[in-house]
């Protein structure tokens, strides 16, 4: 799947590069300041609880199957400096859920009741974009890269939306304590991409959305995640990261 994306990306470089030469997009008449960045994108998550050590089986996939869940995310990132290329330290929200079936306390099959499992990851994000080529020569191409620190609260429901419960008995002790699913787990990530200027497509509708508007770029991206999310290595969490990739739409003002 990330080496299908990567060739789409390739291909849309190899499509606009000719485009780019002849449009001049940064000039100073027409430009407004610019320290902002809001992102919005999408994506297929599958967090990997089945990878944790000691479990009996796979319950991910017994559950919920090969369906990764559909994640939205929004990112706000505000620029500390601006030189060759930009730093900025942004914020993320994001939504994800997924469905699938439950199963019988007593026989452990398949149950017609439906269960959810639903994740909202925040995160503290530093950036860093590499507009050399789009600010400086026109080449309508940012590459960019991100680490952060992530923090993600996740519950799971039962058929009539309550919060479900599970039992785990220690074998030591023969002792069962009853938990629920719900909680919050700690992690962190790093991520990567491409930004593609959709100025240069459009140049005097552009010109027109920065005076109306204040935004001074448009762009459509790719960005590649790859996040771990277990309390940094703890054997008593949910491991819920995975490397998926986002795509998006991003606006500079």
């Amino acid at each position: 799947m990330i080496r299908n994306s990567f060739a789409i990306v390739v291909a849309l470089i190899v499509l606009v590069f000719p485009l780019s030469a002849s449009a001049q997009l940064f000039t100073a008449e027409r430009e407004s300041p610019r320290s902002h960045m809001f992102e919005i994108k999408f994506g297929m998550y599958t967090p990997n609880i089945d990878s944790e050590s000691g479990l009996d089986g796979k319950p991910y996939k017994t559950i919920f199957g090969d369906d990764g869940m559909f994640l939205t995310k929004f990112e706000y990132d505000y620029q500390l400096w601006k030189g060759f290329g930009s730093i900025a330290l942004g914020v993320e929200f994001g939504f994800g859920e997924v469905s699938g079936n439950g199963l019988e306390v007593d026989t452990n099959e398949e149950s017609s009741d439906t269960t959810v499992f639903t994740m909202i990851p925040m995160s503290l994000v530093f950036v860093y974009h590499f507009d050399i080529m789009a600010t400086r020569w026109d080449i309508p191409i940012v590459p960019f890269f991100k680490a952060g620190i992530d923090y993600n609260i996740w519950w799971i429901t039962d058929g009539v939306g309550d919060d479900s419960t599970y039992e785990e008995t220690d074998p030591e002790t023969n002792k069962t304590s009853k938990f629920e699913g719900l909680g919050d787990t700690w992690g962190w990530h790093v991520a990567g991409g491409v930004k593609l200027l959709l100025d240069t497509f459009a140049p005097r509708m552009a010109r027109t959305f920065d005076s109306d508007s204040g935004v001074n770029n448009s762009y459509l991206f790719a960005e590649v995640v790859h996040a771990v999310i277990d309390d940094f290595g703890s054997d008593k969490s949910f491991k819920l990261g995975d490397t998926t990739v986002l795509f998006g739409i991003a606006f500079e003002f």
